[in-house]
């Protein structure tokens, strides 16, 4: 029997302050903090419901994506409330994107998952927030260990211009002891996302980085490697990305909706994780163990009806993990149809070419000693900027040989 996410939120604990609660600090991290409770050492259905087919990334790391986009609102929410009860009747709050999300622990699928929600930083015209995955440790010190993390940038928007919207203040609490170390952590992120910006491949950004020398050298000594093996094809270390691509056409049901009448955006998530993960297994050709997003990026809502296509493409490998980029397009309408056919606009592979709604990139390893991964070589300039992008990732953000020996204890 397949679990529907109803059915999970309905087995689901939720603890929060109630926002009617007079002794709380209204503004403050604390008053909108939830913290849910998957109850996966009791309930074997729920825990049938989220799991995955490895050891160590056992609770099914598309699954958590889904409950971020969601909590994340909730909590955005809550926070606006204490300000404007009747914030949702003028103003709506948007995902603007997931960043940085690193599985750091291996997760014990009998064992209860909280997903504890929290903000970390207001800006203008947005919010940052982190969720944790924490289980109970009884070798930790503090009872806990954080499993798995993820930060989401939420917007607020206008309800009848559809224009940002001013974000109500955090209000600092003198009873938190960890209000400065989350300013230290949201500084931290603020700078990584704004070196992220400035070295950002994507041709629509006015700041698009161009691929260095250097890059394009390593991209060229690939294809130098495929002209090898066309001499020698018994060996086969690097591959085309056009070989490592896959799709999935979609079309919107109501049943996907969100509480503003478009797609959830849990649902893209975990669509757009299933499919990664089949390009990783297709790839690695043994299962492939998640272990981060570098982001999930929203640029437009998707309406009941649409028809979607999902395609992710295996840009870059270190050998010893892989990236995978998931990106999801909307078709026009004028495309759709025998009679729109001189309406639509092909790309180099032959596809139909639909606006850019999202742009996913997945983290996947092998277990250690199991296999060394083989390289894969851009072909066309679009499949280029996204190898570089992943190798500019890789570089910084790792995960790096060490980083691995030491967190993924298979």
């Amino acid at each position: 029997m397949l679990l529907e996410t109803e059915e999970v939120a309905n087995k689901l604990d939720v603890f929060g302050v109630d926002p009617n609660e007079t002794s709380v600090k209204p503004g403050t991290v604390s008053a909108s903090m939830l913290q849910i409770r998957y109850n996966l050492g009791s309930d074997e259905l729920l825990r049938y419901g989220v799991r995955d087919l490895t050891d160590f990334s056992s609770f099914r790391l598309g699954k958590f994506f889904e409950s971020v986009d969601a909590l994340t609102g909730d909590v955005v929410y809550r926070h606006s409330k204490f300000f404007d009860p009747d914030f949702e009747d003028k103003y709506y709050w948007v995902t603007g994107g997931h960043y940085f999300s690193r599985k750091l622990a291996k997760t014990d699928i009998y064992k209860d998952v909280y997903l504890r929600v929290y903000i970390t930083n207001v800006g203008t015209k947005s919010i940052e927030v982190r969720t944790d995955a924490i289980q109970p440790s009884a070798d930790h010190p503090d009872g806990e260990i954080l499993v798995n993390f993820c930060h989401t940038t939420m917007v607020a928007l206008d309800k009848k211009t559809h224009k940002t919207a001013n974000a109500y203040p955090l209000v600092e609490d003198p009873n938190d002891e960890l209000e400065k170390a989350r300013k230290v952590l949201a500084q931290k992120h603020k700078l990584e996302l704004i070196q992220r910006r400035e070295n950002s491949m994507m041709l629509k950004d006015k700041m698009s980085s161009p691929p260095t020398k250097r890059e394009m050298e390593s991209v060229h000594e690939l294809h130098r490697k495929l002209t090898e093996m066309r001499r020698n094809p018994q060996v086969k270390e690097v591959e085309m990305v056009r070989e490592h691509t896959h799709i999935c056409s979609r079309r919107i049901f109501p049943q996907y909706r969100n509480v503003h009448g478009k797609l959830f955006g849990g649902f893209v998530m975990i669509e757009s994780y299933d499919l990664a993960c089949f390009a990783a297994k297709y790839f690695m050709g043994i299962e492939p163990v998640a272990v981060g997003l570098d982001e999930a990026v929203f640029n437009m809502p998707i309406s009941i009806g649409d028809m979607v296509l999902f395609t992710a493409r295996v840009v870059h490998s270190s050998r010893k993990a892989i990236r995978v980029n998931v990106s999801v397009e909307l078709l026009h309408p004028k495309a759709i149809g025998p009679d729109r056919i001189k309406e639509r606009i092909y790309g180099s592979d032959g596809r139909v070419i639909g606006k850019k709604t999202n742009r996913l990139v997945f983290i996947f390893i092998a277990e250690p000693g199991k296999q060394l991964l083989r390289e894969v070589a851009p072909n066309t300039y679009e499949e280029v900027l996204m190898h570089v992008d992943a190798l500019r990732r890789y570089e910084e953000e790792g995960p790096t040989d060490k980083f691995m020996e030491e967190r993924y204890q298979f």
